[in-house]
């Protein structure tokens, strides 16, 4: 949901803006050389099926920003499942504490760019309604998951491809999966760097998928170009295999709330002096949220 404030409303509407006009498109994508990033050690709090990192970035920022870890949170999908959430199908927009809070999730994230009436700016399809039928070809990853029951051979848990990577069909993710969500990608169809155009700097919120076939969540509260911190990810050490952009600026934000575990990552605005950081977290009211919620097992009862 964009702020009524006028600064914060053109400051909206220049980001969006520039990502549209300035984020790769299918032709401009090119895998770059990636740097080895070292990893820090597992969160301990971290309950069985989730694995917490704080990886040091390997480049260092610019114009006085703090470097501030890379935030990867995986989920094993045997014991975890995303879900999306829109305002409109889901009460109206909210910070995403609340959307955790409220339905009863494990972990959060924004689940794409969204235009001020809160429709996402790229496609998105959620139980056969349209939320966003515009099927743009800057968009080139597509995440899918939620599949439809009955059919046969069972999907996998979720799917995330690239619009140029083998086997691309659209229609077939919509059978599979009643749940479908395009967006840019910093990764490309073998888990190298995509060189972005644009040479803003933002805090970035991504999703992606790992060679082990988990969902692995990431945020950089440190603004960076896009190029640059898709290079930093696409690093072996990682062993990321997909990823996509879901939200740059003070709105990307990512919460994990599980037993002990207390992840809150939120982003930076670009108007900020340089080197000024302060305690700039406020959480921005978001319309379409990608939740995490526990896999119910026969016999169990959930929350």
């Amino acid at each position: 949901m964009m702020r009524n404030d006028a600064r914060d409303a053109a400051w909206r509407a220049l980001v969006v803006t520039a990502l549209l006009c300035l984020a790769c498109s299918s032709g401009q994508e090119a895998p770059v050389e990636a740097q080895r990033t070292a990893t820090a050690p597992a969160d301990t709090h971290a309950p069985e099926g989730i694995t917490v990192e704080r990886v040091r970035a390997s480049i260092a920022p610019t114009g006085g920003a703090r470097r501030h870890p890379l935030t990867l949170v995986r989920f094993d999908l045997s014991r975890y499942r995303p879900r999306l959430f829109t305002a409109r199908a889901n009460g109206g927009s909210r910070t995403l504490d609340r959307w955790v809070r409220e339905q009863g999730l494990v972990a959060g994230i924004n689940a794409a760019m969204y235009e001020p009436d809160g429709r996402a700016t790229s496609y998105m399809v959620q139980d056969d309604v349209e939320a966003s039928p515009l099927d743009d070809a800057r968009f080139g990853g597509f995440f899918a998951f939620d599949p439809h029951p009955g059919v046969t051979p069972a999907p996998a848990a979720m799917e995330m491809i690239g619009r140029d990577c083998p086997g691309f069909d659209l229609a077939g993710l919509r059978a599979r999966y009643r749940t479908v969500v395009s967006n840019y990608r910093l990764l490309d169809c073998d888990g190298h760097a995509i060189s972005w155009v644009d040479a803003n700097r933002y805090s970035a919120a991504a999703m992606g998928m790992d060679r082990e076939g988990r969902l692995v969540l990431m945020h950089s509260r440190t603004p960076y170009r896009m190029r640059e911190l898709a290079e930093m990810l696409a690093s072996p050490a990682l062993g990321l295999r997909q990823m996509v952009f879901v939200e740059g600026g003070p709105e990307a934000t990512l919460i994990v709330e599980e037993g002990a575990l207390h992840v809150r990552e939120v982003g930076l605005r670009r108007d900020l002096p340089p080197g000024i950081e302060g305690d700039d977290s406020t959480l921005w009211s978001l319309p379409n949220i990608v939740g995490i919620e526990r896999v119910v097992a026969e016999g169990e009862t959930g929350h």
